[in-house]
């Protein structure tokens, strides 16, 4: 075994078959002849080149070949592709989440079972027209509203178009083996039918009703926008925002104080000082509140009425109390405006005394004063933050205004546009998502929200990472109804018609089909005989775009075409995706499925991975200039690299940190994974192993020579088993732990089969049985393999085993071959041997650090006695190829060495022995000073930080401690034997 291990440093030349050009023609035939010749090259190439991974794309598109099909009662493996937006091109966050569900479906592929992986493309509403118009503006300078709805449609279906055209290329170049046969959109014809039959069944259930409420309102896209294109910027104190549609940058942070004074005041000072940050939104103030235990306003509370300075009518204010109000916050009295605050809106549907005071709008959806809110007329027309200005002037000269102070507060943003969003009071489109009405066929009185709660509570849909879970109860009891309808053209148009009398007054409002379909309702519900009594108007709104992409479950199952849902696509196996979109898209699909399906679930387990940040832990943006391009790094290395890199991560935490450097450490694992087999390759040929695919047949020659297999053989056959075991498990639905399987994969080639196992190949002693377990391990590791680096290891299949006319290109495991592998798992085999390697590893050291000026001279001494391995069994084969001598010691010599010998214990029983006069003794023992002296520094300087006490600093104090340790019995045992 020694001799097997130990390295003998001669120059070793890599044969390469003579035949071996022939024998693949003859394999590749059916290619053609220019896809040949470069796979040809590709396979003799002495180095790996990153660019082949284009040929085997290549080769898969021309034989586009699968397993064979299951039984046909054999229900898929599906996965739908969480569909990237056509406003842009992939990301680091794309190529993580795309690579994971790779792995699944080529591992469920190769493990026998039809799998599917549905591709598609999302519309993106909001996101697209932004870009649109503003490509529309740069090159015909017209905006939406000149250029029409249809032109703009047409312009933008053709933009999308080509987008989609550059992500489908992306998304090849990462080697993904998605179902282009059934690439979906969620604005084609399909989806839009879903859409509209979806929108009018919860409509007719009561769950999709009209209502005014506050809303995110971009006054920038004058739109509602939904939760997850607000992004929050929080600020310290005063600070200058650029803001669309205002010349000058706008400043927030700033805690304003103003007077109402009382409608009988008496004197300047005679009324309430109320403190905010938004005084332009003073003019829509319907009310001041109080705490009501809040001892100098109690007086008031009910019985005073304040006076608004700038209402032409002389608008009155009552003074209410609410136990919400922080009497710490400002002067401890609050302005209430419920046409902008959902805070203040609640505060005044909770007091009787205000609930016949309506809310007033101060802004239009342009985002300027309006005339509706009672503001004078000087101030109608004016942008918000300059009738900001405005007022705060006029309450200077009014004598009301009491100072500013800085202030830090939280703004909420638009992700879309940049704009400031407004909480507005609109009529709109909403989803009832706690309770149900009195015509909905819900499942659970609590709503959609506690049907879909309720499946996570039974076990009936998981969430991995399980912490989500807790999340998910406690977002679905907490959440609002969801506005769905947005102001924009490029979406799905609401399918509602509002019925309008002969007069023109709103009659109410209609789902339907189609505008006939609405006509006959109409008829039915105002019992008219006749369209001409009425006229039917549709709405312009579309619909939110997590509304379509909500109901893609049901699209891909050809629902309503089939009710219930095509079987063989429904439900979906499982839903990876970001953690970031879990409720704005998974929870969305859950409750509108329930709700069209009778409580059927879209899938059963979501797999949830994080944000992929840079290896810092920060968030990739432009303005830290750490954005990472992933086509940009499988141009540097080949999309294999990428994949493994990604997937060695542990991507289920809330933040990936992700690290380039690893890509470069995959890269060189790839390289070194094809040097090797270009090694094999010509001694399997000469053994006759070249070729042989069938891993039970070779399994069943090694069982049969089992008593030929040396101590190395029995040792990489466990550890072969050990991975396995582990990339099985890990890939399995109980585990999907992918960053275990790659790391173990990295570890297994590179130290058990480079390291060790090919090392023991150049030995003389190896013989065929040597080379089947080195043919067997090949094989099985690159089965294990090619879910996670699929070209390169379609690469060594075809060059080792493959012919193209067979459908083989999968790499497909054996099951029966895995339960025999599996059964050669040996714990105490892996001791024993790792005790050994790690013997011939001190061995070395001592040997390296003391410099003998002949080598062959150190030899390993041995106390059978004492000796915990029977050293007798690899005497023979260190004295003859290890260039060293083993030899049995005298019984008391282990102890009592020879005064010219130096003796060094490796374990009991164990020595490193040479002659005195051939080692560097007082050199070595000075360069362990050395080393001593820097570690002990090392860690005196770390003890001495201020952040000693932290966790990590712990760690490495106790590993330099460890470290100091060893070197000090190193030089015990050198000072105890001088020159």
């Amino acid at each position: 075994l020694l001799a097997k291990l130990v390295h003998l440093g001669r120059p070793r030349t890599v044969r390469v078959d003579a035949s071996f050009s022939t024998s693949f023609t003859k394999r590749v035939a059916c290619l053609p002849e220019d896809l040949r010749i470069e796979l040809s090259k590709a396979i003799e190439s002495s180095k790996y080149q990153p660019e082949s991974a284009q040929l085997v794309q290549r080769l898969w598109q021309h034989l586009d070949k699968r397993a064979e099909p299951p039984a046909a009662d054999s229900r898929p493996f599906v996965l739908m592709l969480p569909p990237p937006n056509v406003t842009g091109v992939l990301h680091m966050g794309h190529a993580l989440a795309f690579v994971i569900q790779d792995v699944l479906i080529r591992w469920h592929r190769a493990n026998g079972r039809q799998a599917v992986w549905l591709p598609g493309f999302d519309h993106a509403g909001i996101a697209t027209q932004v870009l649109m118009e503003k490509k529309l503006i740069k090159e015909l300078g017209l905006n939406r509203h000149q250029i029409g709805r249809e032109k703009l449609l047409d312009e933008t279906a053709k933009w999308a178009d080509q987008k989609r055209s550059e992500i489908r290329q992306q998304m090849r170049v990462l080697g993904l083996s998605v179902d282009w046969s059934e690439e979906f959109f969620t604005y084609n014809e399909k989806h839009s039918r879903v859409v509209t039959e979806a929108f009018v069944r919860l409509f007719n259930q009561g769950l999709i009703y009209r209502s005014q409420q506050l809303v995110n309102w971009s006054c920038a896209l004058e739109s509602a926008i939904s939760d997850i294109e607000v992004e929050t910027r929080e600020i310290s104190g005063p600070t200058r925002l650029p803001v669309p549609g205002h010349s000058r940058p706008v400043e927030f942070g700033r805690l304003h104080r103003f007077l109402y004074p009382f409608a009988d005041a008496k004197g300047d000072d005679d009324g309430v000082v109320v403190a905010t940050t938004r005084p332009e939104t003073m003019l829509g103030d319907t009310a001041v509140a109080v705490h009501p235990d809040d001892a100098r306003y109690a007086s008031l509370i009910g019985r005073r009425q304040l006076r608004h300075p700038l209402s032409p009518t002389g608008r009155l204010l009552p003074i209410v109390g609410h136990a919400s109000v922080d009497p710490n916050f400002g002067s401890g009295a609050v302005k209430l405006t419920p046409g902008h605050s959902r805070a203040d809106f609640d505060i005044v549907a909770e007091t009787p005394a205000l609930s016949e005071t309506p809310p007033l709008t101060v802004f239009t959806e342009a985002g300027v004063v309006g005339a509706d809110c009672g503001a004078p007329a000087e101030l109608v027309g004016l942008p918000r933050f300059e009738a900001r200005d405005r007022i705060l002037q006029r309450l200077i000269e009014l004598g009301l205004y009491r100072g500013a102070e800085k202030h830090s507060m939280t703004l909420p943003i638009c992700s879309r546009s940049g704009d400031i969003v407004e909480q507005q009071l609109k009529s709109q489109w909403f989803v009832r998502c706690r309770g149900s009405s009195d015509n909905s066929s819900s499942n659970s009185s609590g709503g959609p929200a506690s049907l879909a709660g309720e499946a996570v509570r039974s076990g009936q849909l998981s969430i991995q990472p399980e912490g989500y879970a807790a999340d998910w109860l406690e977002w679905m009891r907490r959440t609002g109804d969801w506005c769905i309808s947005r102001q924009i053209w490029w979406g799905h148009r609401v399918p509602a018609y509002e019925v309008l009398d002969s007069n023109g007054s709103s009659l109410g409002w209609l789902a339907a089909r189609s505008e006939s379909e609405a006509a006959q309702a109409a008829r039915q519900k105002f019992q008219s005989t006749s369209s001409s009594s009425f006229t039917l108007r549709r709405d312009s709104d579309v619909l939110d775009t997590w509304f379509s992409s909500g109901l893609l479950p049901l699209s891909l199952a050809d629902w309503p075409d089939l009710d219930p849902p095509n079987p063989s696509r429904f439900p979906l196996s499982l839903l990876e995706t970001g953690h970031d979109i879990l409720f704005f898209w998974a929870a969305r699909m859950v409750m509108l499925t329930q709700q069209l399906t009778g409580g059927q679930l879209p899938f059963r387990r979501v797999l949830l991975n994080g944000l992929v940040c840079d290896s810092r832990r920060r968030k990739m943006s432009k303005s830290r200039s750490n954005v990472i391009d992933p086509i940009g790094l499988v141009g540097q290395g080949g999309p294999d690299a990428l994949r493994l890199a990604l997937c060695s991560h542990r991507f289920q935490l809330d933040r990936v940190a992700f690290d380039p450097q690893l890509v470069d450490t995959c890269s060189r694992l790839i390289n070194k994974l094809w040097q090797s087999h270009r090694y094999l390759r010509p001694r399997l040929s000469e053994a006759g192993l070249l070729g042989r695919a069938d891993p039970d047949q070779l399994l069943d020659e090694i069982e049969a020579a089992a008593g030929q297999l040396d101590k190395v053989d029995s040792w990489l056959m466990s550890r072969l088993a050990g991975l396995v075991e582990v990339c099985d498990s890990s890939c399995s639905a109980n585990s999907l732990q992918l960053q275990e399987a790659a790391n173990r994969l990295r570890e297994f080639w590179l130290a058990d089969f480079c390291d060790v196992a090919v090392e023991c190949l150049k030995s003389p002693l190896a013989g065929q049985a040597s080379l089947r377990v080195a043919c067997v391990a090949s094989l099985t590791f690159l089965t294990r393999l090619a879910p996670f680096c699929p070209h390169i290891c379609q690469l060594l299949w075809l060059a080792a085993h493959c012919d193209v006319s067979e459908p083989a290109l999968l790499l497909a495991t054996s099951e029966s071959a895995t339960k025999r592998l599996l059964a050669w798992k040996n714990r105490g085999c892996e001791e024993v041997t790792g005790f050994v390697m790690d013997l011939l590893a001190r061995f070395r050291d001592w040997r390296t650090l003391l410099r003998p000026k002949d080598s062959s001279e150190c030899i390993l001494l041995y106390n059978s006695a004492q000796c915990p391995i029977d050293a007798t069994l690899y005497s023979r084969l260190i004295s003859q190829l290890g260039r060293t001598r083993c030899q049995a010691a005298a019984p008391d010599e282990g102890a009592q060495p020879r005064d010219h010998l130096l003796r060094l214990e490796l374990c009991p029983g164990l020595y490193f022995s040479a002659p005195r006069v051939s080692l560097q003794i007082d050199e070595a023992a000075s360069q362990l000073r050395a080393r001593l002296a820097k570690q002990r520094q090392r860690r005196d300087d770390l003890l001495a930080s201020s952040t000693s006490g932290t966790e990590a600093q712990r760690t490495k104090v106790a590993t330099l401690t460890v470290q100091i340790d060893h070197l000090e019995l190193r030089l015990q045992q050198v000072l105890e034997n001088p020159s």
